[in-house]
């Protein structure tokens, strides 16, 4: 398929996972939701438990279909690996939610952590899709590039949940307010200084070069 295709299957694998989430979400949290929230669709009864299980597994292989259709046809000769990348991060991504509903949103400092890992695995999802082979390049530019990325994406939401955690809490929240504004700076900076040195350092020896005005020393 061509890449724009194979991204688009890539979004929509992302977001249906995502449903998949908030599904299980609501199936993990009953017994809290019973008592801090209980217009929530499982506690109401609006959606019965099996109901919402039926949904998780129907959404979980929906998505896993979806990433299935990023494989590059086979005339495309790459490693089986390769072809199957965008689906490896697939099914790593399902296991992290599963792990953050289940295990880590029960915890205040794991659920952060947990939280920008699902993030972070899903720009990784999108850049699998767009470039099957960019897990095993010798080039490490573009790995570098996509790790800065989803990195930063998951630090940055790691951040958000820490503070969104607190948002009940009389007490002063601190300074760690001012750490998603700060892994914002530093990725842009991070961003620019790649483009630049892409541009610069690890430009072709024949690239040419400006024209030295009249009067100048041409070195």
């Amino acid at each position: 398929a061509p890449q724009l295709t194979r991204l688009i299957f890539a979004a929509l694998a992302s977001m249906v996972l995502y449903a998949m989430g908030m599904v299980q979400n609501d199936l993990a949290h009953v017994r809290r939701d019973r008592a801090s929230r209980p217009r929530r669709p499982i506690v109401s009864g609006v959606v019965s438990p099996r109901e919402a299980s039926l949904g998780i597994v129907l959404l979980t292989l929906g998505g896993m279909v979806l990433a299935f259709l990023t494989r590059p046809d086979a005339s495309s000769q790459l490693a089986p690996l390769a072809r199957s990348s965008a689906m490896i991060v697939a099914l790593a991504l399902v296991a992290a939610i599963t792990f953050y509903n289940y295990v880590a949103s029960f915890h205040r400092w794991l659920a952060p952590v947990a939280m920008g890992l699902c993030r972070s695995l899903s720009v990784l999802l999108g850049a699998a899709a767009a470039d099957p082979t960019i897990f095993e390049r010798a080039d490490l530019a573009p790995l570098w590039l996509v790790w800065l990325v989803a990195g930063g994406v998951g630090l940055y939401i790691a951040f958000v949940t820490a503070i969104a955690a607190r948002e009940t809490e009389t007490r002063a929240i601190g300074a760690i307010r001012w750490a998603p504004t700060l892994v914002l700076f530093v990725g842009i900076e991070l961003a620019v200084l790649m483009v630049l040195r892409s541009l610069y350092i690890d430009a072709p020896a024949d690239l040419p070069l400006p024209a030295v005005p009249a009067g100048l020393p041409a070195d």
